[in-house]
């Protein structure tokens, strides 16, 4: 490796990748060290490497090809491949750019014809709001309103459908920035919670099991406590929930438990500690 650049974002997640990546590789013995391989698979955004080995450069180069051809793109010239293009951006012009389009694009926008809205209402671009609308009563003299039109009956329609509360607004908010922070670890054990709970057959059930008994070993070798211990207390928590439903998940959940728990932690814990 010639090259190990860290650009600018990189976050403390990203590092804790990075430096974890570091630590495992070097626990390895000398033949089986590729720390370029697991960078490469591990694909950390901000943090790049340049390593002259040809295999390498060769593998990069033919699935930067591959992917830049599906999107109808070509690759880099490699005369302009180590170039540094310095790029400005003059903000206060960024929006004041013109799209020019095509005399057959021209055409198909001037025939476009929007059957359900032909006039967009003065209001288009604003927020749908989450309280629900009171129904609007008859005018004085027992008239009923004028007819609405379809845009505002379709706009109706979906507040109704989005009615939620400010209470309900700032939960959901931090359920989905809870879920942004999950570690790939907490979102795997999520998965198969979700999984486990839902299968029906027995033997593939087990097998989803021992699939979770790899991962714990993995981690508890890695020294990563925290997965093992979540992974234990999710287990306890779905034999709970399913308990009193499908009886016959309960003596495999049992069985996991009891293999997580025997003497064989200690002694990977011992083999960390030396």
């Amino acid at each position: 490796m010639r090259l190990l650049i860290f650009y600018q974002g990189t976050d403390e997640d990203e590092s804790n990748d990075f430096l974890e990546l570091v630590r495992t590789e070097s626990a390895k013995l000398t033949e089986e060290l590729d720390i370029v391989n697991t960078l490469w698979m591990k694909d950390l955004s901000n943090i790049q490497y340049y390593s002259p080995e040809e295999f390498i450069e060769n593998r990069i180069l033919e699935e930067r090809a591959e992917s830049l051809s599906k999107r109808g793109l070509q690759i880099i010239p490699q005369e302009l491949a180590g170039k540094v293009i310095d790029i400005k951006v003059d903000k206060e012009n960024l929006f004041s750019g013109k799209l020019d389009l095509k005399p057959e694009e021209k055409q198909a926008l001037d025939s476009f014809v929007d059957q359900d809205l032909s006039e967009l209402p003065d209001d288009w671009q604003s927020n749908f709001p989450f309280e629900q609308e009171e129904p609007k009563k008859e005018e004085a003299g027992g008239q009923p309103p004028e007819p609405q039109s379809q845009s505002l009956l379709s706009q109706k329609k979906l507040t109704k459908e989005l009615a939620l509360n400010e209470g309900e607004i700032q939960q959901l908010n931090r359920l989905v920035e809870k879920n942004r922070q999950l570690s790939p670890e907490d979102e795997f054990l999520n998965l198969m919670m979700e999984i486990l709970a839902l299968e029906k057959n027995s033997d593939q059930f087990k097998a989803n099991l021992d699939v979770l008994y790899d991962f714990y070993q993995e981690n508890l070798k890695a020294g990563r406590f925290r997965i093992p211990i979540l992974l234990s207390q999710k287990i306890k928590n779905l034999k709970t929930l399913i308990s009193s439903e499908e009886n016959r998940k309960v003596p495999l959940l049992d069985e996991f438990l009891s293999r997580t728990s025997n003497l064989r932690a200690f002694e990977e814990i011992r083999k960390l500690v030396e």
